[in-house]
């Protein structure tokens, strides 16, 4: 039997549960390029998950950038003021004129139609 494997009680979720996390989604998102988020500093930890294609992150305070992929999560765990982007060149809106700009579908979506690479992200908040 994998080591991995072979406990029957789920140890992270007990774990979490334990920590009675707060968690806010700020939106699902399907990103055309170009676009670009900032988002200001907040008194939460956000994170952002890279769900299909990539994106770069830039945190205020941090000499450079960097590209995150499929599958990646990122977490901010004090908040720090960042933009996310399809490329670091790529102007940022401000995440709630962008979330005014693009209203949510039926279907919980934040859609951008570019004519570039497709990314989709997940984007919140935590806080235990």
């Amino acid at each position: 039997m994998d080591l991995l494997t072979q406990f029957k009680d789920d140890v992270l979720r007990d774990i979490l549960e334990s920590m009675h996390l707060r968690t806010s989604l700020y939106c699902r998102a399907h990103l055309s390029a170009p676009w670009g988020l900032y988002v200001p500093q907040r008194d939460v930890s956000v994170f952002h998950i890279v769900t299909r294609g990539s994106c770069w992150l830039t945190v205020e305070g941090m000499d450079a950038g960097m590209q995150l992929g499929e599958g990646e999560l990122v977490i901010l765990p004090h908040g720090h003021a960042h933009a996310i982007s399809d490329r670091p060149a790529s102007p940022a809106t401000a995440f709630a004129d962008f979330v005014a700009e693009h209203p949510v579908d039926s279907d919980g979506i934040v859609s951008v139609v570019g004519e570039g690479a497709v990314t989709t992200l997940v984007c919140g908040e935590f806080k235990l």
